[in-house]
């Protein structure tokens, strides 16, 4: 008997010793996606000719939410992952975190009036240009918002590729938050 209740207490003990401490733990908490999205269609429709290169060909307004307290800036990529590499048509960053919305038709000169920087887009320009699938063929279109945790990123010149946009992004990303239009010609 005495032999039972010995081993009783010392699986017991044993075992507390093993229970996870459920006040502690070195995972880092999920931060909720941003909302991200555009007055002009609904993620996943059709962008309207206005916003491609078969219409005005000017940018779409967008709009953001639900980003952290801590968020110094945005960056937004507007990118064709259907065709490789990614086919970019806007990059621009340095967005201050004030900022929850652009109108549309924006240009270079209005991005930078609040503060944003631009990095040359697959024509070589620094200003939005449209959807413009080949002839017979419908792309989705990728429209992507990143909160960072610094208000400048200075490791990024006019001069950087995507690359090295998309690693800096990476380097101080909070969140994100993301929609698809598509386009055919």
């Amino acid at each position: 008997m005495k032999n039972s209740i010995f081993l009783i207490i010392f699986v017991s003990t044993l075992f507390m010793g093993c229970k996870d401490d459920d006040n502690t733990t070195d995972a880092t908490p999920e931060v909720p996606k941003m909302t991200f999205s555009s007055g002009e269609f609904e993620s996943g429709t059709t962008i309207p000719d206005n916003f491609t290169c078969e219409g005005l060909n000017i940018s779409p307004q967008l709009s953001w939410s639900g980003a952290p307290a801590e968020t110094k800036s945005y960056a937004i990529i507007i990118d064709d992952p259907d065709v490789t590499p990614a086919w970019d048509h806007w990059l621009i960053y340095n967005i201050p975190a004030n900022v929850k919305s652009l109108v549309n038709a924006r240009t270079q000169a209005s991005i930078q009036s609040i503060g944003g920087k631009s990095l040359q887009n697959s024509w070589g320009k620094y200003y939005y240009l449209g959807p413009c699938p080949p002839a017979k063929q419908t792309h989705t279109y990728s429209f992507r918002i990143y909160a960072l945790d610094v208000a400048d990123l200075s490791e990024i010149g006019g001069s950087s590729d995507k690359i090295e946009f998309v690693n800096a992004i990476n380097a101080h990303k909070i969140t994100d938050g993301s929609f698809t239009g598509t386009f055919g010609r």
